[in-house]
């Protein structure tokens, strides 16, 4: 998903396109280690992996929210707000 979109990723604030990439690399991290626990060649430290990704999973879901929430407060933003500071003091500053 990350490498299909990764080019549209420049659209958000800086930040936020920090915080998608970031999240992204966490969970192809997490695919990665799935990979490797259920292939066929066998691995020294299959535990050592489950223990990670069960620890990572629950991190991961509680940053998923957050990035939606931004994700979906970004996406309710209109052209007009791109043009204008985002808080009055700002404003009040830029005029």
């Amino acid at each position: 998903m990350f490498d299909a979109n990764v080019g549209k990723i420049g659209l958000p604030p800086a930040g936020l396109a920090g915080k998608m990439a970031g999240f992204f690399s966490r969970a192809g991290g997490m695919v990665q280690d799935l990979l490797t626990l259920y292939k066929e060649t066998p691995i020294g430290n299959p535990g050592e992996i489950r223990t990670r990704l069960i620890e990572s999973i629950g991190t991961l879901e509680t940053e998923a929210k957050a990035l939606v929430f931004e994700l979906q407060r970004e996406a309710a933003r209109t052209w007009r707000d791109y043009l204008q500071p985002r808080n009055p003091a700002a404003r009040k500053t830029a005029k």
